[in-house]
């Protein structure tokens, strides 16, 4: 068995997976780590036995789980497939990360928070089936992790931090949630990072290999005389750009990979918040865009959430704010640095 560490990915050609793979394939640091991806066709996460067949043959240090259901609208019409993905995978991969001794590396969202109505109660959050994941009350969990309750008035002052109690606001933020605490209650080493409106080079898989800045772009691009380009205003948030958080989070692995390092076990079964500095609307988004390219940033229109987005809800105010890790570079200098690696700068 070879001395390197171990990296085991699902879900591999996601966009923040891709970067992580391009940072983890460097020269510098194929003589650290051996790493072996896969893709759904190859390996469905919620297949237990093809799951099983992997750990043992890899035995793998580091597991990430790039997989994952995030369609936010038709997790709402199919949710028992979101569950199977997003919850009842994390409950049977936490036993093989035990079973191995390895450390399960959780990619999470901020719509674990945001939902001022509260309109997910705790009683409702096990009426739809699990598969064969445990029911445990997620909301005010008093387990190994502390949370406070969250005040909505001061999150307009303040972003949210690592260990505020969570509340989604739609179901695809409840089965994040509903992961996090699988994964609190069911494996032994874990790491838990959340992220928020991703954007790199390749693309979500979901958005047909686009994102926000891409969507912007394209429609730039596209603009007639006399259009404008219609944008949310009042969605308060977070971005993070793939290739800063891939390298964060590289970082974090070598640190824990080295036996030498035992002082970086404290930074196991944490909850890290991994984005660019700076709080941030959509609007504030795409008029930054418009402006770094010279163009007329009033070309963007600001609109409302209600007017744009379907009946699901989106939260208002999901900004994060990170307190544990390296700060990363802020979101504007990720922004400029985005449009330049695709090249657009």
């Amino acid at each position: 068995m070879s001395d390197k560490v171990r990296v085991l990915i699902s879900g591999r050609s996601g966009q923040l997976c891709t970067d992580i793979q391009k940072i983890l394939n460097r020269k510098e640091n194929q003589e650290k780590f051996e790493v072996d991806a896969f893709e759904r066709i190859d390996w469905d996460v919620t297949d237990r036995e093809k799951s099983k067949w992997i750990f043992d043959k890899i035995q793998p240090n580091f597991y990430l789980h790039g997989a994952s259901y995030h369609v936010v609208d038709q997790i709402e019409k199919d949710p028992v497939k979101a569950l199977d993905i997003n919850v009842a995978s994390v409950h049977d991969i936490s036993k093989l990360c035990n079973e191995h001794d390895t450390t399960f590396v959780h990619f999470s969202t901020n719509y674990i928070f945001g939902n001022k109505d509260a309109d997910y109660k705790e009683n409702n959050c096990v009426t739809r089936p699990v598969c064969n994941v445990v029911h445990t009350p997620f909301f005010g969990y008093n387990g190994n992790t502390s949370y406070v309750p969250i005040d909505i008035e001061q999150c307009l002052k303040e972003p949210i931090k690592e260990h505020e109690k969570l509340n989604p606001c739609n179901f695809y933020g409840l089965t994040k949630a509903m992961a996090e605490k699988t994964l609190e209650n069911d494996c032994k080493k874990w790491l838990n990072i959340r992220v928020a409106g991703l954007f790199g080079k390749t693309g979500s898989r979901s958005k047909n290999n686009t994102n926000f800045p891409y969507i912007i772009l394209n429609k730039l691009d596209n603009l007639k005389e006399g259009e404008k380009i219609d944008v949310v205003c009042d969605q308060i948030m977070s971005v993070g750009y793939t290739v800063d958080i891939a390298e964060s989070l590289i970082n974090l692995l070598q640190n824990l990979g080295s036996t030498a390092n035992h002082i970086y076990c404290n930074w196991l079964n944490s909850h890290y918040h991994v984005v660019n500095e700076g709080v941030l609307s959509w609007f504030d988004f795409a008029q930054f865009i418009l402006e770094v390219l010279g163009k007329d940033k009033n070309l963007i229109n600001p609109i409302s959430t209600s007017t744009h987005y379907s009946d699901v809800k989106r939260p208002l105010y999901s900004a994060l704010v990170n307190t544990l890790r390296p700060k990363l570079p802020t979101w504007q200098s990720a922004t400029i640095r985005f449009l330049r690696e695709i090249g657009r700068l």
